[in-house]
């Protein structure tokens, strides 16, 4: 009787038109294809991307021995050492910023001929727990199981279907409580 009222109400002029119906429909049958999870990947490993890797435009990379000299010349205003990446972050005078790396054993030194240059400079540990860079090493294969569950879940129609192989749908028992009546 629904769909009669609705007809009546197009051909009236009353209602919303049949784009209104075919819309919903299409949007439907979108979040239930194959489509939607392969735009929500996508749209995870953008975010993931540019959560990991970490690109300030302002820094420009440059060489260890160009560092060196302009510590040696004067025109560092300030340095972060970061001893997990092994990298350099300075801040010249003219308000420029430089990174670059620095070899294994050579953080003493370098902190010494700051200190010579009276350069103001802070040292970043290597930081966290070991608990912590498993769970952030264990996150990514974790949210991957949680979605491939979520799209097997989607293609068998929802329900608690999913992890269900192997097993028959139960029929109904008839009057001799056997396979059915005969």
């Amino acid at each position: 009787m629904g769909s009669l009222v609705r007809s009546a109400a197009i051909v009236v002029g009353t209602g919303p038109g049949p784009a209104a119906y075919g819309s919903e429909a299409k949007l439907s049958r979108f979040f239930k294809s194959a489509a939607f999870p392969i735009l929500i990947v996508i749209l995870l490993a953008f975010v993931a991307q540019k959560l990991v890797v970490s690109n300030s435009g302002s820094q420009t990379k440059t060489d260890f021995s160009q560092v060196l000299t302009y510590i040696d010349q004067g025109k560092v205003q300030s340095a972060v050492m970061k001893t997990k990446d092994q990298e350099l972050q300075v801040t010249l005078t003219d308000g420029k910023k430089v990174t670059t790396g620095y070899p294994d054993d050579y953080g003493a030194q370098l902190t010494n001929q700051l200190r010579a240059k009276d350069v103001s400079f802070d040292v970043k540990g290597r930081g966290g727990s070991a608990w912590w860079g498993f769970l952030i090493t264990l996150a990514p294969f974790a949210l991957f199981f949680i979605f491939w569950i979520f799209l097997m879940n989607q293609m068998q129609g929802g329900g608690n279907k999913v992890m269900s192989f192997g097993q028959l749908p139960r029929r109904g028992r008839g009057r001799r409580g056997g396979r059915g009546a005969a």
